[in-house]
């Protein structure tokens, strides 16, 4: 197949909520189609109750769409028992029960990726990000309370100015025995590189470690939960949002200089299966000990270039994917016309993608230690670019997100 270069319309909210819409339909079917990576609990456990943050931004959203597909109460649908004549006769629950019960916060109870997280099955709590620190203290200590015997939070932050501000009044209210008092383990989604004197510069950079500052100053002492900082690498998901640009170019238009840079970029598929790994060990004792770390990391388990990602998405597409270096003012330009970028995405994306032209010293190229990878996937590998564009490829082929 041969991709139509012609530069289509400029892109409508209609195009954009398309996409989205799009997007949500192949993940619940995903959802549905993956019971044999499923664990779960004994038929008379209940499920563990655990918070997912900023669900209604694209890797919150990932983030509780496989936690519910792959522990909550979307692996294991109702079965429909019929006659001969396929009369419905009753419902047959599963014999075994969810490991999680989801909730998940949102800026916007109407937006279109709250109604997905719902329709997958997590209970939405609308948490207004422009509030001020008394009233977010307040909305905070509201949303924890309501849920009886929370367990575990997977913070995952919208990084940008206000970033730490964010997490510190979140992770105080979860540090208040008064308001979360059984929970257990927080999990930080940070960034690989964050802290490093290689990336004290960048802004994206500098807001996670705001996050993290936030989480070592309000989670400790022994009456805090435990918490994991967990530095993710480049997500391959943040292709969804340019999805559309991929289709209309046919190439992946990044500024990563003409070798293509160096990434080791993840699924946040495994950054979902190793925050359910952490809240397993927090539960039998074992993230206070080695191999576990205050401090995680998880990459792929090799380098790429941007042009292997293109090679990668060629091979799994069967469409002949190019990539095409642009420069840091044509990529804002690039990612300021896309629809779900917002100035704050624009910057983290800008950010992360010029750390990848600065060389192993800038630290968030490194691959990450084997023991965290051990620890974090026991029995399992960081899946390969190839397997994530195969996972979405509808999205990218001609014409997907019409």
């Amino acid at each position: 197949m041969a991709w139509s270069r012609t530069r289509r319309a400029p892109r409508s909210t209609l195009r954009a909520t398309a996409l989205l819409l799009l997007v949500g339909t192949t993940l619940v079917a995903l959802v549905n189609a993956s019971p044999t990576m499923t664990t779960a609990k004994a038929a008379n456990a209940a499920p563990v109750p655990i918070l997912i943050t900023n669900a209604d931004k694209l890797l919150g959203y990932v983030a509780a769409k496989d936690f519910l597909a792959h522990f909550g109460a979307s692996a294991f649908p109702t079965v429909l028992r019929t006659d001969d004549a396929q009369h419905v006769l009753d419902t047959e629950t599963a014999a075994k029960v969810p490991i999680y019960q989801v909730h998940c916060t949102v800026s916007d109870e109407t937006s279109a990726y709250a109604a997905l997280v719902r329709d997958l099955g997590c209970t939405t709590h609308q948490i207004e990000p422009k509030a001020s620190s008394s009233e977010l203290a307040q909305a905070w200590s509201s949303v924890l309370s309501a849920i009886p015997r929370l367990r575990g939070i997977v913070y995952v932050p919208d990084v940008g100015p206000d970033a730490g501000k964010q997490a510190r009044v979140a992770l105080s209210a979860a540090a208040n025995r008064a308001i979360a008092p059984e929970l257990h383990h927080v999990v930080v989604w940070s960034r690989h590189g964050t802290g490093g004197a290689g990336t004290a510069d960048l802004k994206a950079f500098q807001w996670y470690a705001a996050v993290e500052r936030a989480a070592r100053l309000t989670l400790r002492g022994d009456q805090a939960p435990s918490f994991t900082l967990l530095r993710l690498s480049f997500a391959l998901e943040r292709f969804l949002d340019m999805a559309m640009d991929i289709q209309d170019y046919g190439a992946l238009r990044l500024p990563l200089g003409e070798d293509g840079g160096i990434l080791s970029p993840i699924s946040l598929h495994d950054a979902t299966w190793a925050s359910h790994n952490l809240f397993e060990a927090a539960e039998s004792g074992a993230v206070t000990k080695e191999p576990f770390k205050q401090v995680m990391t998880l990459t792929l388990d090799y380098h790429v270039s941007a042009r292997d990602l293109a090679a990668s998405a060629s091979e799994a597409l069967e469409l002949d994917v190019g990539y095409i270096p642009v420069s840091r003012e044509e990529a804002i330009d690039i990612f300021s016309s896309l629809e779900n970028f917002t100035p704050r995405l624009v910057t983290t994306m800008l950010d992360v993608l010029e750390c990848a032209t600065r060389g192993p010293e800038a630290g968030c190229n490194t691959l990450a230690p084997v023991e965290d990878m051990q620890a974090l996937l026991p029995g399992r590998k960081v899946k390969p670019p190839v397997w994530f564009w195969k996972k979405y490829a509808n999205l990218f082929e001609p014409g997907g997100g019409e």
